[in-house]
C-alpha cells in the first residue's frame, strides 16, 4: 500500500479508537434463577473504585418494583445466585431484605438455598450486596423479587 492510501487508514483507525473509549462499561451482571425461571440484571447502584461506598439502603428505595425482576419460586426448591467473578473477588452477601443468609462474604460467582412455605407466604426481596476493600464498603447492589410460584 501507498502512503496515501494508509493515512486514512490511520485516521479511521484512530477515531474508532476515540469513539469507543468514550463508551461506558456495563455494570457487573447478577442472575438469580429458582426451576425455570431465571432473571439477569445489572446493579441498581455500583461504584467502580472498590474503596467507594454506595448507600445500599437509599439504592434499594430507589429501585422501581415494576423494573425490579421476578422471580417464581415453589416452596422448597432451590434459589441459585450467580455474579460475575469480578464480585466474587472481593466477597458478596445474599440477603433477603436486610437478614444476610451467611455469616462470612461469599468469594465463589455461586450461592444456593432454599425456602420453605412459610419463607413465601409474602413476596421477598433478594439483595446482592457486592463488598468493596472491606467487609463494611457495600460497592454494589442487584435487586430481585422472589414470588410464590403458581
Amino acid at each position: 500500500m501507498t502512503r496515501r492510501r494508509t493515512a486514512p487508514l490511520v485516521g479511521l483507525s484512530a477515531l474508532a479508537v476515540l469513539a469507543l473509549s468514550g463508551c461506558e462499561q456495563p455494570t457487573p451482571g447478577v442472575t438469580a434463577w429458582s426451576g425455570r425461571t431465571s432473571e439477569h440484571t445489572e446493579a441498581v447502584c455500583w461504584s467502580r473504585d472498590a474503596a467507594t461506598k454506595v448507600d445500599a439502603e437509599a439504592c434499594a428505595q430507589a429501585a422501581k418494583q415494576d423494573t425490579v425482576p421476578r422471580i417464581e419460586v415453589v416452596p422448597g426448591s432451590t434459589v441459585g445466585i450467580s455474579v460475575d467473578p469480578e464480585l466474587a473477588e472481593k466477597g458478596w452477601f445474599p440477603t433477603i431484605g436486610d437478614s444476610r443468609l451467611t455469616v462470612d462474604p461469599v468469594t465463589r460467582t455461586y450461592y444456593r438455598f432454599a425456602l420453605s412455605e412459610q419463607n413465601l407466604s409474602t413476596d421477598l426481596e433478594l439483595r446482592v450486596l457486592a463488598l468493596g476493600e472491606d467487609t463494611a464498603t457495600v460497592r454494589g447492589l442487584w435487586v430481585f423479587q422472589l414470588t410464590r410460584a403458581g
